[in-house]
């Protein structure tokens, strides 16, 4: 599972590189191994190089092990780096088990708290073990660790967040029964706003084996996601225009959020679904007095005071609207319709004439004129 949408953000970890150059021919004291005769740039990580200055002998300082970690830092964040081919016949050479070093590696910066360097090493082990689960779960759960200590304004969160779900998504459908798997991919669904989705992983990570902490952690979880599950479960059955089943998914919640404005508005559109516009209007105003002015609420309203032949009200509402939006060519039409049905026609043809000006074929003018047209011979 190869990806370079990361590479951006890791870049700058760079700098973290000190380059030195191998002359032509050493060895490194490997049997089977020459530095190629133009010479090898090679990585090496400058505190781990600062360390060994300190505590080695000139002639000791870099060896083969040092060159081995740079590697496995600098492909870490740049997979497809120039030298990559080269670098790979150095490890050849040597023998080693570089996925499993750098692995080991990803764990220690894991417990240390430095996500973006378990990243690093864990993106370098999975290039050399592609099925490694132990890596693959790593790229993952270090992501998404790295896209919450980030701005949601942050451009790259959003590549660090897809591809955290990525990972995880693969593992989970590999069926692997790793409770941190499970915990990570409901974050990133609550994340997502997909609440059931979170709930369903989560649930099944109660029954795996995990530390009396993380369980705590899954338990708080679940808590704070259960409410808007079932939240969900009613926006959708609302937008289904399922009065009667969103309300009862919703009404239990009203009590316990009162300041849940997008609450408020699916339980006015479940009631006005049904019929109860008066409590529909009641939880619509609830919406207006939480968020202050919401365009979809003030439009829901707009109608019901129509339904309920409040055509002033509707009128006033619409104008508020219009002062809000006055280069909207649809709101101008409702505004209008609306504005006849209020008795005010001078006003009613003064926005057709508008819109006319601007667009002649909008898409609501002919409708909206036929409806007039219609009211008047009434």
């Amino acid at each position: 599972m190869k990806s370079d949408k990361l590479f951006c953000y890791l870049k700058p970890f760079t700098e973290n590189l000190t380059f030195i150059t191998l002359k032509p021919g050493t060895t490194l004291g490997l049997e089977n191994y020459r530095v190629p005769t133009d010479g090898l740039d090679v990585p090496l990580i400058t505190l781990s190089l600062a360390e060994r200055i300190k505590a080695q002998q000139e002639d000791e300082v870099i060896d083969c092990s040092m060159i081995i970690e740079g590697i496995g830092y600098l492909l870490g964040i740049d997979t497809s780096f120039s030298k990559r081919i080269e670098y790979e016949k150095l490890i050849a050479a040597s023998g080693l088990l570089v996925s499993q070093i750098w692995l080991k590696e990803a764990i220690n910066y894991q417990k240390k708290g430095q996500f973006e360097e378990t990243l690093i090493f864990a993106r370098s082990a999975a290039l050399f073990e592609p099925e490694a689960e132990d890596a693959l779960l790593l790229i993952g759960i270090s992501s998404y660790q790295v896209a919450a200590s980030l701005k949601l304004e942050n451009s790259q969160r959003e590549h660090l967040i897809s591809e955290s779900l990525l990972y995880l998504e693969s593992l989970y459908e590999k069926d692997i029964k790793n409770p941190l798997c499970n915990y990570y991919l409901g974050l990133l669904y609550r994340e997502n706003k997909t609440y059931n989705k979170a709930m369903k992983v989560w649930k099944e990570a109660e029954s795996m084996e995990m530390s009396e902490e993380e369980k705590a952690l899954l338990v708080k979880q679940m808590e704070v996601v259960s409410d808007l599950a079932t939240y969900e479960n009613g926006y959708q059955a609302a937008l289904q225009n399922k009065g009667v089943e969103a309300l009862e998914w919703l009404l239990p919640l009203v009590d316990r959020h009162q300041s849940w404005w997008n609450l408020h508005f699916f339980v006015g559109l479940a009631y006005e679904q049904t019929g109860s516009f008066l409590e529909a209007m009641k939880h619509y105003n609830k919406v207006i007095e939480i968020k202050g002015y919401h365009e979809e609420t003030y439009l829901q309203l707009v109608n019901i005071y129509l339904i309920v032949e409040e055509s002033q009200k509707a009128l006033s509402m619409i104008e508020e609207l219009l002062s809000r939006n006055k280069n909207s060519l649809e709101i101008k039409c409702k505004a209008a319709l609306v504005a006849y049905l209020a008795s005010q026609h001078y006003r009613s043809k003064s926005l057709i004439k508008e819109v006319e000006k601007v667009d002649p074929n909008f898409h609501m003018l002919k409708m909206v004129k036929q409806q007039i047209q219609t009211l008047s011979k009434s």
